[in-house]
This record gives C-alpha cells, structure tokens and sequence, in this order.
C-alpha cells in the first residue's frame, strides 16, 4: 500500500534545474594516502525551482503549499516533467523461482506501470502486485528459467523543501531570484 503524499507537479510553469550529489566518506592517512568509499548506495536529486514571471496566484499557491508542508519538515513526492517516466526497464531474468523483482525507481505512480514476462503484458492484482513505495514487483507465479521481466511506468521523486525558516517575503524572493531548493529524501 502506497503513503498518499501531496504531489508537486514540476511543469514548465516552474522551470528548474536538477542536480545529482553523492556522499563520498574520505579518510587521510598520516602517509598522505586517502581512501574514499561510497557513503550513499545511490545519487540524490537537489531541484531549484524559480520563475521570473509567474501570476500571483500561483506563487500564492506555491507558498500555501510550502506552510503545508511546514518548510522541510513534511514530505511531498515531485514530478518533473522532465524526467519521471522509465520505458522497458530490464527489471531481471526468471530463474523458475524467484517472485520479487525490484525496479530501479520508487515512488511508482499508481495504475501507471506496464510489466511484462517475455514480453507478454500481465495483469495487476492477477499475475503480480506492486509496492509502489518500494519498487518491488512480485508476481503470483515465479518467471520461468532464462524469461525477461521488464517494466514501463512513472515515477516520484520524493522531496522536502531544502529551508525550513522562511517568512513569505523571503520565500517570495528566493523564488523569483535564486530559486527554492527542494531536496530527495531517503525513505
């Protein structure tokens, strides 16, 4: 069962610019050898949103939704419409035994994935389930040895607003300026 989460839609109404960070952990020897190892086991999406030009009516909106979510406190799930579909992900290969399959995105929209078993479509609720939270596809009946899965859908990123502290005149101003930021979280 998925967690209903208020949906900020990233139009091209509120253009942005998303960028990936990583967590490297550094550890500096004495000898001046530095070892580096992966701190997270994936990139994390940043968005800055801004608009130079936007009704106030839609900034207004934008500030309610802000105070909803009491600045960085409360989640939301984004879309950006530039980048929140996946076309016939290789999910895996049947082994005859295993069910569960993991998509390489969370977050899934709901009614919006196609999963295919040797390229034939099956049926939600018949042939598999899906957590949409967790991107596990797990199917009724194993895929048999050497059988392609493979999945189309949409997909969440799932985000707070980056500050936590902002009165409607600074959250004005960032927005028409420099941009809010907004930040994926790990769940």
């Amino acid at each position: 069962m998925s967690m209903a989460l208020p949906i900020l839609s990233v139009s091209s109404h509120y253009p942005r610019r998303r960028a990936v960070e990583f967590y490297t952990i550094k550890s500096e020897f004495e000898s001046g050898v530095v070892r580096t190892r992966e701190g997270w086991t994936r990139e994390r999406s940043r968005f800055g949103l801004s608009w130079r030009s936007i009704r106030n009516t839609d900034a207004a909106t934008l500030w309610a939704f802000y105070q909803g979510r009491k600045g960085a406190a409360l989640l939301f799930d984004v879309q950006d419409y530039r980048d929140y579909q996946v076309t016939d992900e290789a999910v895996g290969t049947g082994n005859g035994s295993q069910t569960a399959f993991q998509l390489d995105k969370k977050f899934i929209e709901e009614g919006s994935e196609t999963v295919k078993v040797g390229g034939v479509t099956k049926t939600r609720g018949v042939d598999y389930t899906i957590n949409n939270d967790t991107g596990v596809v797990t199917f009724g009946a194993a895929p048999g040895e050497g059988v392609a899965v493979t999945a189309s859908y949409e997909f969440y990123y799932r985000c707070s607003f980056e500050q936590d502290s902002l009165t409607e005149e600074e959250f004005m101003h960032q927005f028409y300026n420099e941009g809010l930021s907004l930040v994926e979280r790990f769940v």
